[in-house]
């Protein structure tokens, strides 16, 4: 890092994971759900935090400020880090998660005779990713649907088994605790699955858009599965969110519009 700074005339930093001023919004400044709710659930999710707590010790703010101090902008990816960015003077406007678009195809399943559920849990990302509230919803979704839904958990797999797993689902359950989109979920939406993950007020405030084809999922078990249940039950609307989604990965993610917004942040 150090060689980095000392070779080039302008840096920029990227918020794109947990650091010492993400952490610091977590534990002082937000209000609502975050992924510090899965401190709330057990004693292991508790331990799973001590990854972002430990951006708040002496040394990693040291080396954050020594970092700021050299770099021109700080760029958001995504509604999470904008919010904790909110107070940061270099901060722009969010630069979204680059995908590469091309040569990914639609893989949207038409047979709607049994809609088809995945879930993928890894288990180092169990509680921050707010995994408890799907398993809880899902539970109640079989019982109350029965051979109208098909239910696929798939554990720990690696990323190229994991992209092939849900192939031929409709919906895709990400994550929870969160207020955008991560990259299983946008790979996911380019193949045309229907995706809950983070999709409220506050992304359509950052984002400034008005609309996205996601359901945003929420800490609360009864609304995933009120969610849920509205596309069982109207599994027309599946296939075109599906439709909508892979639309909006393309327009708003496409690696290479993406490379060109931060080339004229560079320049």
């Amino acid at each position: 890092m150090q060689r980095l700074l000392e070779n080039n005339s302008k840096v920029f930093l990227i918020a794109c994971g947990d650091d010492c001023e993400y952490s610091n919004y977590l534990v002082n400044q937000h209000k609502g759900y975050s992924i510090l709710k899965a401190a709330e659930n057990a004693p292991e999710g508790k331990a799973v935090l001590d990854h972002t707590y430990k951006y708040l010790g002496k040394g990693y703010r040291d080396n954050y400020n020594k970092l700021m101090k050299r770099c021109v902008n700080i760029v958001p990816s995504n509604t999470d880090y904008a919010m904790a960015l909110t107070d940061q003077n270099k901060a722009t406007s969010i630069i979204a998660a680059p995908v590469v678009v091309e040569n990914i195809p639609d893989e949207i399943n038409h047979d709607l005779s049994v809609i088809e559920i995945f879930m993928g849990i890894n288990r180092g990302n169990y509680w921050k990713k707010g995994i408890n509230y799907f398993e809880k919803a899902l539970e109640i979704v079989k019982k109350k649907y029965k051979s109208k839904v098909n239910i696929t958990i798939a554990e720990d797999l690696p990323y190229t088994d994991y992209i092939t797993s849900y192939k031929k689902a409709h919906i895709l359950l990400d994550q929870v605790l969160c207020f955008d989109q991560g990259y299983n979920a946008l790979q996911a939406m380019l193949r045309g699955k229907v995706v809950f993950a983070g999709a409220g007020e506050p992304y359509f405030k950052f984002h400034n858009i008005d609309k996205i084809p996601v359901i945003d999922a929420t800490p609360d078990v009864m609304d995933i599965v009120d969610k849920l249940s509205e596309l069982i039950e109207n599994p027309i609307t599946i296939i075109e969110l599906g439709k909508a989604a892979r639309k909006h990965v393309i327009h708003y993610h496409d690696a290479v519009k993406i490379a060109r917004q931060f080339e004229h942040l560079y320049k």
